[in-house]
Protein backbone atom coordinates (compact mmCIF):
# COMPACT_ATOMS: atom_id res chain seq x y z
CA UNK A 1 0.00 0.00 0.00
CA UNK A 2 1.07 3.29 -1.10
CA UNK A 3 0.71 6.34 1.03
CA UNK A 4 -0.31 9.25 -1.01
CA UNK A 5 1.82 12.00 -1.10
CA UNK A 6 1.66 15.83 -0.91
CA UNK A 7 1.37 16.42 -4.51
CA UNK A 8 -1.52 13.42 -4.33
CA UNK A 9 -3.31 15.96 -1.91
CA UNK A 10 -3.25 19.23 -3.56
CA UNK A 11 -4.03 17.59 -7.20
CA UNK A 12 -7.12 16.17 -5.10
CA UNK A 13 -7.68 19.70 -3.23
CA UNK A 14 -7.62 21.46 -6.60
CA UNK A 15 -10.47 19.73 -7.56
CA UNK A 16 -12.72 21.44 -4.75
CA UNK A 17 -12.12 24.51 -5.44
CA UNK A 18 -12.84 23.73 -9.54
CA UNK A 19 -16.13 22.01 -8.57
CA UNK A 20 -17.28 25.09 -6.63
CA UNK A 21 -16.20 27.68 -9.54
CA UNK A 22 -18.41 25.38 -11.82
CA UNK A 23 -21.07 25.58 -10.13
CA UNK A 24 -21.08 29.40 -10.24
CA UNK A 25 -20.76 29.78 -13.91
CA UNK A 26 -24.00 27.44 -13.87
CA UNK A 27 -25.55 29.37 -11.39
CA UNK A 28 -25.21 32.44 -13.07
CA UNK A 29 -27.24 34.43 -15.66
CA UNK A 30 -24.63 36.36 -16.98
CA UNK A 31 -24.49 36.27 -21.10
CA UNK A 32 -22.20 33.86 -22.26
CA UNK A 33 -22.71 31.57 -19.37
CA UNK A 34 -23.81 28.47 -21.82
CA UNK A 35 -19.97 27.95 -23.67
CA UNK A 36 -18.61 29.45 -20.17
CA UNK A 37 -19.99 26.12 -18.40
CA UNK A 38 -19.33 23.59 -20.48
CA UNK A 39 -15.77 25.26 -20.58
CA UNK A 40 -15.68 24.93 -16.85
CA UNK A 41 -16.98 21.12 -16.93
CA UNK A 42 -14.35 20.03 -19.65
CA UNK A 43 -11.68 21.94 -17.46
CA UNK A 44 -12.66 20.08 -14.20
CA UNK A 45 -13.10 16.71 -16.09
CA UNK A 46 -9.57 17.35 -17.42
CA UNK A 47 -8.19 17.52 -14.25
CA UNK A 48 -10.24 14.75 -12.59
CA UNK A 49 -8.21 13.23 -15.54
CA UNK A 50 -5.03 14.33 -14.77
CA UNK A 51 -5.50 13.10 -10.89
CA UNK A 52 -7.22 9.88 -11.17
CA UNK A 53 -7.13 8.62 -15.01
CA UNK A 54 -10.86 9.18 -15.66
CA UNK A 55 -11.78 8.42 -18.28
CA UNK A 56 -8.21 8.67 -19.66
CA UNK A 57 -7.64 10.84 -22.15
CA UNK A 58 -4.23 12.01 -23.30
CA UNK A 59 -3.06 14.91 -21.81
CA UNK A 60 -2.06 16.86 -25.07
CA UNK A 61 -6.03 16.33 -26.49
CA UNK A 62 -7.17 17.84 -22.92
CA UNK A 63 -4.79 20.59 -23.70
CA UNK A 64 -5.60 21.01 -27.20
CA UNK A 65 -9.64 21.47 -26.22
CA UNK A 66 -9.05 23.75 -23.25
CA UNK A 67 -7.27 25.86 -25.71
CA UNK A 68 -10.04 25.43 -28.38
CA UNK A 69 -12.56 26.27 -25.74
CA UNK A 70 -10.75 30.01 -24.55
CA UNK A 71 -10.62 30.82 -28.27
CA UNK A 72 -14.25 29.77 -28.37
CA UNK A 73 -15.14 31.92 -25.12
CA UNK A 74 -13.02 34.85 -26.46
CA UNK A 75 -15.51 34.61 -29.83
CA UNK A 76 -18.64 34.23 -28.43
CA UNK A 77 -18.02 37.03 -25.33
CA UNK A 78 -17.59 38.83 -28.00
CA UNK A 79 -20.15 39.16 -29.87
CA UNK A 80 -22.48 38.99 -26.63
CA UNK A 81 -20.78 41.78 -25.30
CA UNK A 82 -22.32 43.59 -28.99
CA UNK A 83 -25.53 42.07 -28.80
CA UNK A 84 -26.33 43.70 -25.51
CA UNK A 85 -25.64 46.69 -26.15
CA UNK A 86 -27.71 49.32 -27.84
CA UNK A 87 -31.19 51.21 -27.23
CA UNK A 88 -33.16 48.51 -26.61
CA UNK A 89 -31.18 46.97 -23.94
CA UNK A 90 -33.16 48.91 -21.43
CA UNK A 91 -29.82 50.60 -19.64
CA UNK A 92 -28.19 53.76 -19.34
CA UNK A 93 -24.97 54.54 -20.36
CA UNK A 94 -22.99 53.88 -17.04
CA UNK A 95 -24.97 50.45 -16.45
CA UNK A 96 -24.02 49.86 -20.48
CA UNK A 97 -20.63 50.31 -19.47
CA UNK A 98 -20.61 48.12 -16.42
CA UNK A 99 -22.14 45.40 -18.14
CA UNK A 100 -19.98 45.42 -21.11
CA UNK A 101 -16.65 45.67 -18.60
CA UNK A 102 -18.30 42.72 -16.32
CA UNK A 103 -18.42 40.60 -19.64
CA UNK A 104 -15.54 40.90 -21.20
CA UNK A 105 -13.23 40.72 -18.16
CA UNK A 106 -15.30 37.84 -17.06
CA UNK A 107 -14.67 36.43 -20.55
CA UNK A 108 -10.63 37.02 -20.43
CA UNK A 109 -10.69 35.82 -16.83
CA UNK A 110 -12.39 31.97 -18.21
CA UNK A 111 -9.96 32.18 -20.98
CA UNK A 112 -6.75 33.29 -19.33
CA UNK A 113 -7.98 30.21 -16.81
CA UNK A 114 -8.45 27.45 -19.61
CA UNK A 115 -4.86 28.07 -20.78
CA UNK A 116 -3.16 28.41 -17.78
CA UNK A 117 -4.78 24.88 -16.93
CA UNK A 118 -3.70 23.41 -19.96
CA UNK A 119 -0.11 24.77 -19.77
CA UNK A 120 -0.35 22.75 -15.77
CA UNK A 121 -1.57 19.68 -17.48
CA UNK A 122 1.43 19.78 -20.04
CA UNK A 123 3.82 20.22 -16.96
CA UNK A 124 2.37 17.47 -15.32
CA UNK A 125 2.74 15.03 -18.17
CA UNK A 126 6.12 15.99 -19.05
CA UNK A 127 8.43 13.28 -17.39
CA UNK A 128 5.69 10.97 -16.10
CA UNK A 129 5.53 7.63 -17.36
CA UNK A 130 3.15 6.87 -19.91
CA UNK A 131 1.15 9.42 -19.27
CA UNK A 132 -0.15 8.28 -16.00
CA UNK A 133 -2.46 9.88 -14.08
CA UNK A 134 -1.35 11.30 -10.48
CA UNK A 135 -2.85 9.79 -7.94
CA UNK A 136 -2.69 6.08 -10.03
CA UNK A 137 1.08 6.72 -10.74
CA UNK A 138 2.83 8.15 -8.47
CA UNK A 139 4.65 10.57 -10.83
CA UNK A 140 4.30 13.94 -11.09
CA UNK A 141 5.75 14.94 -13.90
CA UNK A 142 6.58 18.72 -14.50
CA UNK A 143 10.72 18.48 -15.48
CA UNK A 144 12.53 21.09 -17.60
CA UNK A 145 11.55 24.77 -18.19
CA UNK A 146 7.58 24.16 -18.41
CA UNK A 147 6.94 23.64 -15.30
CA UNK A 148 8.17 26.72 -13.92
CA UNK A 149 6.91 28.56 -16.80
CA UNK A 150 3.51 26.86 -15.88
CA UNK A 151 3.87 27.91 -11.67
CA UNK A 152 4.57 31.50 -12.35
CA UNK A 153 2.09 31.84 -14.88
CA UNK A 154 -0.68 30.17 -12.27
CA UNK A 155 0.84 32.19 -9.10
CA UNK A 156 0.03 35.54 -11.83
CA UNK A 157 -3.53 33.99 -12.67
CA UNK A 158 -4.36 33.79 -9.10
CA UNK A 159 -3.40 37.48 -8.23
CA UNK A 160 -5.25 38.62 -11.35
CA UNK A 161 -8.08 36.57 -9.57
CA UNK A 162 -8.42 37.83 -6.27
CA UNK A 163 -7.73 41.22 -7.65
CA UNK A 164 -10.39 40.55 -9.79
CA UNK A 165 -12.94 38.90 -7.71
CA UNK A 166 -12.73 41.95 -5.03
CA UNK A 167 -13.38 44.58 -7.51
CA UNK A 168 -16.18 42.46 -8.50
CA UNK A 169 -17.12 41.70 -5.27
CA UNK A 170 -16.99 45.60 -4.20
CA UNK A 171 -20.07 46.15 -6.83
CA UNK A 172 -22.48 43.69 -5.84
CA UNK A 173 -24.84 45.43 -3.30
CA UNK A 174 -27.90 43.02 -4.57
CA UNK A 175 -27.17 39.59 -2.92
CA UNK A 176 -25.83 36.16 -3.35
CA UNK A 177 -26.24 36.08 -7.53
CA UNK A 178 -24.19 39.18 -7.68
CA UNK A 179 -21.40 37.55 -5.39
CA UNK A 180 -21.46 34.68 -8.24
CA UNK A 181 -18.92 35.94 -10.30
CA UNK A 182 -16.49 37.12 -7.19
CA UNK A 183 -17.05 33.74 -6.07
CA UNK A 184 -16.50 31.92 -9.31
CA UNK A 185 -13.06 33.56 -10.47
CA UNK A 186 -11.42 33.34 -7.04
CA UNK A 187 -11.96 29.31 -6.64
CA UNK A 188 -10.19 29.01 -10.63
CA UNK A 189 -7.63 31.17 -9.23
CA UNK A 190 -7.29 28.96 -5.93
CA UNK A 191 -7.45 25.87 -8.41
CA UNK A 192 -4.93 26.61 -10.59
CA UNK A 193 -2.61 27.49 -7.87
CA UNK A 194 -2.76 24.40 -5.91
CA UNK A 195 -2.16 22.05 -9.52
CA UNK A 196 0.83 24.06 -9.43
CA UNK A 197 1.21 23.86 -6.13
CA UNK A 198 1.80 20.29 -6.83
CA UNK A 199 4.69 20.49 -9.36
CA UNK A 200 6.95 22.23 -6.89
CA UNK A 201 9.79 19.25 -6.29
CA UNK A 202 9.17 16.64 -2.79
Amino acid sequence: MRWIGMGEVLHLGALLPAAVGTCCVLGSRRSGRVIAGVSALVMLAAMLDATVRMPGLPTFVWAAVLVSLALLGAFGARLATGSGSGPGSGRGPAEEARMAGHTAGMAVHGGVGLVVMAALLLAMSVGSSGDAGVVASGHHGGSGWLAPLAGTVAVGYLLFSLVFARTLLSASDRGLRTALPALEVASMGVSAALMAAALLPA
